[in-house]
């Protein structure tokens, strides 16, 4: 009684979600934006008039969407006041922040009742629970400076959001973990789907997968530590030293960690094989051009030591790749008997080298068996419609 509530609702909802990381160049966070956005325009849902904040005019999703441009980037200072001021000029009923990173004035605005209420998406916790300075290239006294920063906007965020959707159980672990007891029931598993990628057809286009003559295994995505990409060369050194000549091929953003991981390495490889040229990071890539380098791999290799979701396994199986993973929560929505040819879940309890080298060996003279179709037990849709219903329980919590 007797509290102002700055936002008023109608029988209509209108929803902003901050959209800034949309996108597969931003990763598996971008991903699951893009996807979420674009099936949510595929539901019959009049009842929602659609906002998204946006980095450049140049996206587009459906003519049905309002955009909102704010060019400022994630993770930075100016974003914690420009995304709240962007609030408060559209005044949405409802906020969806697809990341941890939610802006300290948002979260402290809504414990007060001065701001709308939220809706939260934790992919993982890894900052939280293995953090990693070798994570950055900023200097040690930088990286400590955000890294507080960062858990003091997680501290907030996740006790102002109304419902915090966890993408898997392990990740519904780690926020159980930060909260106390009463607020576990805000935290609400909906999982994430494989997005399917368009098929290329090598003849009709020239893609550079293509052209490749000799064998690759491929990876994709950050360069991170917990990737544990240096055991998958570690793996390529040995079958190197063996004569079996296989290439790398790594998909992602060219990033300055990226660059240094990649160019310790080929400096590392120049002196055992100094004529050799057989690590290629060719950068982002268009989704038709990701599938043709899933197609033609030799395997998809995924030793990620912690992954809150796992997208790519799922994406690499649909393309009609092998895949070589550790055992990410991604495995939970694949039905890994139906394509037991194609897959080797990697045992932790075991050498990772080994059981790279040996899966790969398994399959170098090989062609993938086909037949064995991967179907996802999760669609976009189904993803966007649960996400749906959570955005109407928010709005009436």
């Amino acid at each position: 009684m007797g509290r102002t509530i700055y936002f008023c609702y109608t029988s209509g909802m209108k929803v902003l979600i901050d959209a800034r990381m949309m996108g597969p160049e931003q990763r598996g966070i971008g991903r699951y934006v893009e996807e979420l956005v674009r099936s949510m325009t595929m539901i019959p849902a009049t009842h929602i008039d659609w906002w998204l904040i946006v980095r450049s005019p140049l996206v587009t999703i459906s003519p049905n969407i309002h955009t909102v441009i704010e060019p400022t980037r994630w993770y930075t200072l100016r974003e914690q006041w420009r995304v709240p001021l962007q609030i408060l000029r559209v005044r949405p009923s409802l906020v969806h922040i697809p990341h941890f990173n939610v802006p300290i004035l948002l979260s402290v605005g809504r414990l007060l009742r001065v701001m709308p209420p939220f809706v939260l998406t934790i992919h993982d916790l890894l900052l939280v629970t293995n953090p990693r300075e070798q994570a950055t290239m900023r200097s040690l006294l930088v990286w400590r400076i955000k890294y507080a920063f960062f858990r003091i906007t997680l501290f907030f965020g996740l006790r102002a959001a109304t419902r915090i959707i966890a993408v898997s159980d392990s990740t519904a672990n780690e926020v159980r973990a930060l909260l106390p007891k009463q607020r576990h029931h805000s935290i609400q598993v909906i999982t994430e789907a494989t997005t399917v990628l368009p098929l290329h057809d090598c003849e009709r286009g020239q893609s550079a997968a293509c052209r490749k003559k000799k064998p690759y295994v491929l990876t994709v995505g950050s360069t991170y530590p917990h990737k544990r990409l240096s055991l998958v060369f570690e793996a390529l050194q040995t079958l190197w030293n063996s004569s079996k000549e296989i290439e790398w091929v790594h998909v992602g953003a060219h990033e300055a960690l990226s660059k240094e991981f990649f160019d310790t390495i080929r400096n590392e490889e120049r002196e055992v094989h100094p004529v050799a040229t057989w690590i290629y990071p060719v950068g982002h890539q268009s989704n038709e051009e990701l599938s043709a380098w899933y197609a033609h791999s030799l395997a998809f290799l995924y030793p990620s030591e912690h992954e809150g979701y796992g997208l790519p396994v799922g994406e690499a199986l649909l393309c009609g790749a092998r895949v070589i993973t550790a055992p990410v929560p991604a495995l939970n929505n694949i039905d890994i008997a139906a394509v037991q040819s194609r897959i080797v879940v990697i045992d932790p309890a075991k050498s990772i080298i080994d059981q790279l080298v040996e899966g790969i060996i398994q399959w170098l003279h090989k062609k993938p068996d086909l037949s064995q179709e991967f179907h996802p037990q999760q669609s976009w849709v189904r993803i966007a419609q649960e996400t749906i219903r959570v955005y109407n329980t928010s709005i009436h919590h």
